[in-house]
């Protein structure tokens, strides 16, 4: 036999994980299914590989470019995440006449890894371990506070002090969107302005890797719309700061502010986007803060460009949140997630101790996905959310210093001469039936 058959690399963006690393994963994953079960949601399993189709169904292209697909007799997919398969799950019921199953509010979660061809980088893989849960049959604000508590409980459970909850909505977004944006650009500038707002959001927090390679993502873009045009902004960088660091907030500032003139410039050249509808995506990107400031700047843009746009909701649920004392609380009017099915609010779960890439959960309502059996009917009211658990166990290492992965005693059982072996094999065995971890050495 070749010696060196299985001397092979394992394949980019997936993990090999060691004993102790995998009990701190499974410790974190424990404690957020017991958390899942103390909120009263009932455990499923869901196929790792689903047709195509479903994916290909709901998701936009940014999404369909990252699916794992094995091309065969028929096309199949790894899972990008367990959302979808839940929703393929709950439609069959109602298609089968199991609509008793779904009346009413129904909750379940579920673990499993989701597999995402994207560009690996610090706690970011192609292969991850994703806990979640989906509550069906409640369109009231209710359903989205329950998500934010189980969230709140959690970080207690974690003890995780120092986080805060980014909070947008997709569809007072896409309403906005829908009067600036010619349709056959509407998912292109859609796209953009979730980009443009990571951006902006992650500068406050950026380290030295991610401001070099976003201005070289910048640098690209400007060359590119240099090939066309001749008054592309350029950056107010003075040349020191093409080495930035943190620390330097002028520049940051100024760079943050060249992203965002290139962006503008962008869709008003290209995407024929006027100047004046420019400036209010750029404000709207731009703004984030506690609900009371965010409704003033909203009333403001409203009557500043006629926009028919409904509060109510981030209202409700930004009260009840402060009612609830559930944790720091953002509101990012603009601020959306890259998932397509997203209806209304959604949220993340950032942990500044992770650094630039502070995000651990995420999640939303999306009342459009799962339509009643019958015409007419409409469609099943859903919210749910999920984390991705090697992020999440980094930021509890982050934020206490280690995982307590602490169990039952392990006993070493000396095997000693042969002649012993059988008695220290029913020791063994008696000892373990007192739940206690034995090793036979």
């Amino acid at each position: 036999m070749d010696r060196n058959k299985i001397n092979i690399t394992r394949a980019k963006g997936m993990q090999d994980v060691g004993p102790e690393l995998q009990l701190e994963r499974q410790s974190v994953a424990d404690q957020v299914i017991q958390c899942f079960r103390s909120y009263g949601y009932d455990p499923i399993d869901l196929p790792t590989i689903e047709p195509y189709e479903l994916y290909s169904g709901i998701y936009g292209d940014y999404t369909r470019q990252q699916l794992f697909t094995l091309v065969g007799q028929r096309e199949y997919s790894l899972r990008p995440d367990m959302t979808a398969s839940v929703a393929r799950m709950i439609n069959h019921n109602l298609v089968q006449g199991k609509e008793e199953n779904c009346r009413g509010m129904s909750r379940v979660y579920y673990s499993g890894k989701c597999f995402r061809f994207i560009n690996p980088r610090r706690y970011r893989f192609r292969e991850y371990w994703q806990v979640g849960g989906e509550l069906f049959g409640s369109p009231e604000p209710l359903a989205e506070i329950e998500l934010l508590s189980f969230i709140s409980s959690l970080m207690v459970k974690l003890n995780i002090d120092n986080y805060y909850l980014l909070v947008g909505d997709v569809k007072l977004f896409r309403t906005i969107l829908e009067k600036v944006s010619p349709l056959p650009y509407k998912d292109t500038l859609f796209r953009d302005l979730i980009r443009l707002g990571g951006i902006i959001h992650r500068l406050s927090r950026a380290d030295e890797h991610y401001l070099k390679s976003l201005l070289q993502q910048l640098t690209k873009l400007r060359y590119s719309l240099s090939t066309m045009f001749n008054d592309v902004p350029k950056a107010e960088l003075s040349e020191e700061s093409y080495d930035l660091s943190p620390g330097d907030k002028q520049e940051i500032e100024a760079l943050s502010q060249w992203a965002l003139d290139l962006f503008k410039y962008k869709w008003n050249k290209i995407f024929s986007v006027s100047q004046e509808d420019c400036q209010l995506l750029g404000q709207l990107i731009s703004i984030k803060g506690d609900w009371q400031e965010i409704k003033s700047m909203l009333l403001d843009l409203q009557k500043r460009y006629s926009l028919d746009i409904c509060l109510d909701r981030l209202e409700s649920i930004s009260n009840l949140s402060v009612d609830l004392k559930i944790g720091s609380f953002v509101i990012a009017p603009a601020m959306s997630r890259g998932l397509d099915y997203y209806s209304g609010v959604v949220f993340d779960l950032h942990v500044p101790a992770l650094g630039v890439d502070s995000d651990v959960c995420g999640g939303g309502r999306y009342d459009n996905l799962i339509p009643w059996p019958q015409p007419g009917d409409g469609y099943l009211p859903a919210a749910g959310l999920s984390f991705g658990i090697e992020r999440l166990t980094e930021a509890v290492r982050a934020c206490r210093g280690e995982v307590d992965i602490s169990g039952p005693p392990r006993v070493i059982v000396n095997m000693g001469d042969q002649q012993h072996y059988w008695k220290m094999i029913k020791l063994a065995d008696r000892l373990r039936q007192r739940s206690l971890n034995v090793e036979l050495q």
